[in-house]
């Protein structure tokens, strides 16, 4: 999935676009290809297509983050958007059964995270949302935790990190694997 960005006119897209990469249409179109052999099947090219989703979608921005959890959940978090930077959390869940679409809800964290934009949102196979980095401007941000669990209110934290603190600053790539965030 790919949320949001830039056009090349420079103004701020909002739209969702999925890229499948089997080439097929949607899900619902499943049983009309089923007679496409496997050979055809093999050679089919990627294909996009955009998603139409219902709820409290984000408004267009740039620079924020995105991240799919283990539930398969789209999160999106931050950016720059309506003349100022973002510290909104939203969801995106996928309609039910494979059915093309889905539904966007904001998220109202208990304590968010300070906006910001050009930081990584990295989600966890335990449910939880690492924010890191970014700036509004003047300041690099730091780390914190989001927990996904309680979708309803989840909550942000600052996190102490042993040794010292994270190594603050923007534009960063991030992933989580096995127990451990690397930058």
């Amino acid at each position: 999935l790919v949320f949001g960005g830039t056009n090349k006119s420079g103004g701020f897209e909002g739209d969702l676009w999925r890229l499948r990469l089997d080439g097929g249409g949607d899900e619902g179109e499943a049983e009309a290809e089923a007679s496409v052999s496997s050979e055809a099947e093999a050679e089919a090219e990627p294909s996009w297509a955009r998603v139409d989703a219902e709820g409290d979608a984000p408004t267009g921005r740039m620079g924020h983050a995105a991240a799919t959890d283990p539930d398969g959940r789209l999160w999106t978090f931050g950016g720059f958007c309506d003349g100022a930077f973002s510290n909104a959390l939203h969801v995106f869940e996928a309609a039910d059964g494979g059915k093309p679409g889905g539904r966007w809800r904001r998220i109202k964290a208990r304590k968010p995270p300070a906006a910001r934009h050009k930081h990584t949102l990295t989600a966890t196979a335990d449910g939880r949302l690492l924010v890191f980095g970014g700036n509004d401007w003047s300041v690099t941000r730091g780390f914190y935790e989001v927990d996904t669990t309680a979708v309803a209110g989840g909550g942000g934290a600052r996190l102490s990190v042993a040794g010292g603190a994270a190594p603050s600053r923007g534009v960063v790539g991030t992933v989580a694997r096995i127990g451990a965030l690397y930058l």
